[in-house]
């Protein structure tokens, strides 16, 4: 016979991309967020500025463009429908040069981050859609205190040549 101590309900519930697990026992719960992996643009004109964006989730805070996997995408082919639906950027996925990997620590849980570069004319009109407050073209050494670290990370390990 099975103590009921010993009894551990998992729930799965899917919530705007996470995967949140409910792990009850009568002593405690434990609420764990899975994120999936997700996309990045390290967006840079032709003179060299990097294009930032506040989106409606987190309006005090800049951060790279990007978003979540479709079924069966690349992360080529997510993260060029990611800038076409949110900031009408045309941008062709074999000109997505993948940077690396990296994480983007949160309260509950810790974005993974595919993180792509691309290269874009200044003059590249922007239209930010209703998921963006704002988009703005910054300096390197411009970029807001605010903007999370691993955007810092990212440009530093960029290679400048790719």
């Amino acid at each position: 016979m099975i103590h009921p101590h010993s009894i551990l309900l998992k729930l799965l519930l899917i919530i705007g991309g996470l995967t949140v697990r409910i792990l009850a026992t009568p002593i405690a719960i434990i609420l764990k967020l899975d994120s999936k992996p997700r996309t990045r643009a390290l967006i840079m004109n032709d003179v060299g500025e990097v294009l930032l964006i506040k989106p409606i989730t987190h309006i005090n805070q800049w951060t790279l463009p990007g978003g979540g996997y479709e079924n069966g995408e690349s992360g080529e082919q997510c993260i060029s429908r990611e800038l076409r639906e949110e900031l009408a950027i045309v941008a062709d996925p074999k000109d997505c040069k993948l940077l690396g990997r990296f994480v983007e620590p949160r309260p509950l849980l810790t974005w993974r981050l595919d993180c792509y570069k691309i290269i874009i004319k200044r003059t590249t009109e922007l239209r930010p859609n209703f998921e963006i407050l704002e988009a703005r073209w910054f300096t390197i050494d411009t970029i807001p205190s605010s903007a999370p670290l691993y955007i810092h990370d990212v440009i530093a390990n960029h290679p400048s040549n790719r």
